[in-house]
């Protein structure tokens, strides 16, 4: 199966997920800055969002880091899913 993934950010998790991804046998496309091309993340869900709508992939995975700040709960960041 086709999965396109993007993110806000690159990161540990965002690695793991892919790589996991990849293990299990599925295509992955990925989507900036994933693939080292800034974006901003409005950019990055179009993306995502059009490659599935179009049928280049059947699934997306979009992850937006949000700071921590936000929610309360100090320094750092969370991750959102969609």
């Amino acid at each position: 199966m086709g999965i396109a993934v993007g993110s806000d950010e690159r990161t540990p998790l965002t690695d793991f997920v892919i790589k996991e991804l990849k293990r299990r046998g599925h295509e992955v496309e990925l989507f900036d800055p994933l693939k080292s091309e800034p974006l901003s993340w409005v950019e990055v869900g179009e993306q995502v969002a059009l490659s599935v709508s179009k049928g280049q992939c059947q699934e997306g995975i979009l992850f937006a880091l949000m700071p921590r700040w936000q929610k309360g709960r100090g320094n750092g960041t969370m991750p959102i899913f969609w």
